[in-house]
């Protein structure tokens, strides 16, 4: 994945591709730091509002014992609109039956969400790490072929200089 430097790729020493590579590697890595940031951030807030869903419901749960109390309380001291007050009592809370479990459904889905985004997080940041260990080794790669480079090189000038030195030799022995 070199980019290509405008046509002849041969002048480009690979000290300036290996810069253009990391360069690409920190952006990508800065980019899955802020997805990740990001995901922790959404993952707070679902769990912040799942707190606050609990918090109401045993709200409801206490104030419609809080209804119970005082509507039994009703049908004890006023017996001639009994009936109506059980009516009025039992929708009351079948009422409030239904709002709690509209709010327990929504309470549980708001959970698995916090949930699964807990999981991306988790998994975005082990794919940071994964590219952070590519990248490290690919330097690393780089920079032992820019030794071994180098190796070869001093022995090759190593090689010439003695070439050189044995046809000077030769070259004073001819001439005398």
């Amino acid at each position: 994945e070199i980019e290509s430097f405008g046509g002849n790729d041969e002048h480009v020493s690979p000290l300036e591709r290996r810069k253009t590579l990391t360069e690409k590697q920190k952006n990508q890595e800065a980019k899955a730091a802020a997805k990740a940031a990001q995901q922790r951030s959404i993952a707070a807030n679902r769990a912040r509002l799942a707190e606050k869903q609990k918090a109401w419901m045993e709200k409801q749960k206490a104030k419609k014992a809080k209804q119970e109390a005082k509507a039994k309380e009703i049908a004890q001291r006023d017996f001639y609109h009994e009936v109506n007050r059980d009516r009025l009592a039992i929708k009351q809370e079948a009422r409030m039956k239904r709002q709690i479990e509209k709010h327990e459904v929504k309470a549980e889905r708001d959970e698995r969400k916090a949930d699964q985004q807990r999981m991306i997080y988790a998994n975005r940041e082990k794919h940071a790490a994964k590219q952070q260990a590519w990248s490290k080794r690919q330097q690393a790669k780089a920079e032992r072929k820019e030794a071994q480079q180098r190796m070869i090189n001093a022995n090759r000038e190593r090689l010439a200089a003695k070439q050189q030195a044995r046809a000077e030799r030769r070259a004073a022995k001819n001439k005398d």
